[in-house]
């Protein structure tokens, strides 16, 4: 039989030819607008968080153009928990297989003209520049975190932190000698003003800070001026008891003398490392996580004569 010419055959390749090319124009097509989820309302309503999400200002219009849609950029939901593999529990996507989600979005698009335009503009001579920086809160808040004046190219570092004590030390719970409870043998209730058992007690302490940490400089660029730097931020998310017999409740008889609970906090740390180009006196927000979902840091540069 003749192959080229079986017509059944031919059919059959032409199906499958139609299949193939739909199949890719299927998953090849943009993300409908009704399926994009903005990462700082997803994330408070993930946090039940009350409130809107910060609005961005837009960015401004290049000369002789006209508005265009951009793409935005659309979160990737995340995989269940077991499904990840020890190294992603651990250590996070590595940034591929499409789990990684991207947040912000560009400011607008620029041409060619307009780049070299920019590349063409002198650096600024100023010596010394002043920073204001806001971080965009849940439900229209700003918390400013004030004005700063710095060299170009020094390092400058702004925090606004809170101390936590927690104990690094404790003394054992222990039976009193001259408690009847310290003797072999059914003991009695204690009677009233009597506490035979002395609780586990902390001894040293040490603090943690807890809070915003921003570092960050500034240097001049043609048509730019480059700030790089980034956003940590700690918080306190709740005690975990400490494990072992002589940190166990102390009970005898359905009595109990003491909880002796040994207590240790536990902390989060989020950091967001960032380089931005900002034009002088306009405000630009930086993409930064934070304990309470994605929001904005808010950056104005101007250089002082």
């Amino acid at each position: 039989m003749n192959i080229v010419r079986s017509p059944r055959l031919l059919l059959v390749l032409l199906i499958a030819s139609v299949a193939l090319n739909a199949w890719q124009f299927l998953h090849s097509a943009p993300v409908a607008e009704s399926t994009v989820r903005k990462p700082f309302a997803t994330s408070l309503a993930r946090n039940n968080l009350a409130g809107s999400s910060p609005s961005v200002k837009k960015p401004a219009k290049i000369d002789g153009e006209e508005d265009a849609e951009l793409p935005a950029e659309s979160m990737t939901a995340q995989v269940p928990l077991e499904k990840q593999s020890d190294g992603e529990l651990i250590f996070g996507t590595d940034g591929i297989g499409g789990r990684t989600p991207v947040y912000g979005e560009p400011s607008g698009k620029v041409s060619p003209q307009r780049l070299k335009e920019l590349a063409g503009m002198p650096v600024s001579k100023a010596e010394r520049f002043q920073i204001h920086a806001r971080l965009l809160l849940p439900g229209d808040r700003v918390f400013d975190l004030g004005t700063y004046d710095l060299a170009a190219g020094q390092r400058m570092k702004f925090e606004r932190l809170r101390e936590f004590p927690f104990p690094t030390s404790v003394a054992f719970a222990r039976a009193e000698a001259s408690s009847p409870f310290a003797a072999e043998g059914k003991p009695s209730v204690p009677g009233p003003g009597s506490f035979p058992i002395t609780p586990t007690t902390p001894g040293d302490f040490e603090f943690k800070n807890r809070g915003l940490e921003i570092d960050l400089d500034l240097t001049p660029a043609p048509g730019s001026l480059v700030v790089g730097g980034s956003v940590k931020q700690t918080v306190f998310e709740g005690f975990s008891r400490m494990p072992g017999e002589v940190f166990s409740p102390v009970w005898q008889d359905d009595v109990i003398f003491t909880d002796n609970k040994v207590l240790q906090p536990q902390f989060t740390t989020r950091e967001s490392p960032f380089v931005a180009a900002a034009t002088a006196g306009q405000p630009i927000q930086v993409p930064v996580h934070t304990s309470f979902g994605q929001t904005f840091l808010e950056l104005t540069c101007t250089p002082l004569e």
